[in-house]
């Protein structure tokens, strides 16, 4: 994952509790720092207090979805932007046009090889450290 004691933090956003512990498990055994949060408004609380690498959202949370949340990124972050990525399991033309047209860096399909998982969520915040 990364050399050194530096872990980059990952924020997940999820409202599927199951969803959210096994991103938690898989990543925190990957090296990374997780935050999680069941909404985009908890979401947003933490994303602004504890500045993250990285938000993995899900497409499809009541409220705020996963593109809005990360619009809202892109939007409010200035300067600190972490990468964002963006999971579904709706893999169509429509959802891959509005997460790249929200700026989001990366969709990943659900369900997914976990190590295909880490590996373009490495290579994205490689892209981002530049």
């Amino acid at each position: 994952m990364t050399d050194g004691s530096y872990r980059p933090t990952v924020l997940v956003v999820d409202d599927d509790p199951r969803a959210l512990k096994l991103m938690q498990v898989v990543l925190e055994h990957a090296g990374y720092r997780v935050l999680i949060a069941s909404d985009g408004l908890e979401a947003q609380a933490k994303a602004v207090s504890m500045s993250p690498d990285l938000v993995v959202a899900d497409l499809m949370m009541p409220g705020m979805n996963g593109i809005e949340f990360c619009r809202w990124v892109r939007r409010s972050l200035e300067g600190r932007t972490p990468g964002t990525m963006l999971l579904t399991a709706m893999d169509t033309s429509d959802t891959r046009l509005a997460a790249a047209e929200a700026g989001i860096d990366e969709t990943v399909t659900k369900p997914f090889d976990r190590s295909d998982f880490l590996r373009r969520l490495e290579l994205l915040l490689r892209a981002r450290r530049g």
